[in-house]
């Protein structure tokens, strides 16, 4: 939500007809809040003053991720908002991919886990002990493999058994 990132994604999306710009955060309520810039890049600008921000930054409007639309997938990359993201949400996308952080002094990665209790980890992507990428897939997606409709657990035994060539189409 910062404004400058925000003017350089309009002018890198201008010509896209689908993607539609909105220039806020995602939190728990709706309000005004300060966002630190981020120390080495536009990427680590964070609620949170930690050693990978500055001590400068501005204001940005915050909306409640209880009214975040349907979605598929979502993506969170939130610089240590990520729990109170999720917390709040009430969509129950098919995947979502979360990257974790430790800005908010708790181990996200263990607190991911009890939030997303209507879904499996399929994927986690370690930088640090408490920074990386964790995948997740809804316990209620179906996959078509090779003809037969399969939950994602018996997709992930599969995945995990034998080398399957596969298309991921959701039956949802």
């Amino acid at each position: 939500p910062v404004k400058k990132n925000y003017d350089l994604l309009k002018i890198n999306t201008k010509d896209i007809d689908k993607i539609k710009c909105y220039n806020y955060a995602i939190g728990d309520d709706e309000e005004q809040k300060f966002i630190f810039y981020g120390k080495y890049n536009v990427g680590q600008a964070s609620f949170f003053n930690t050693q990978w921000t500055k001590s400068n930054g501005e204001f940005v409007s915050v909306k409640s991720a209880k009214t975040l639309p349907k979605a598929d997938i979502v993506k969170i990359d939130a610089e240590g908002s990520e729990i109170q993201i999720l917390t709040h949400m009430i969509i129950e996308p098919d995947v979502i991919v979360v990257e974790y952080h430790p800005y908010n002094g708790i181990e996200s990665h263990t607190k991911l886990t009890k939030i997303l209790k209507n879904y499996i980890p399929y994927s986690i992507e370690k930088s640090s002990n408490s920074l990386g990428i964790i995948k997740y897939f809804h316990k209620n997606i179906k996959f078509d493999i090779c003809g037969e409709t399969n939950h994602i657990d018996n997709f992930l035994k599969i995945k995990k058994s034998v080398s399957i060539n596969y298309q991921w189409n959701p039956t949802t």
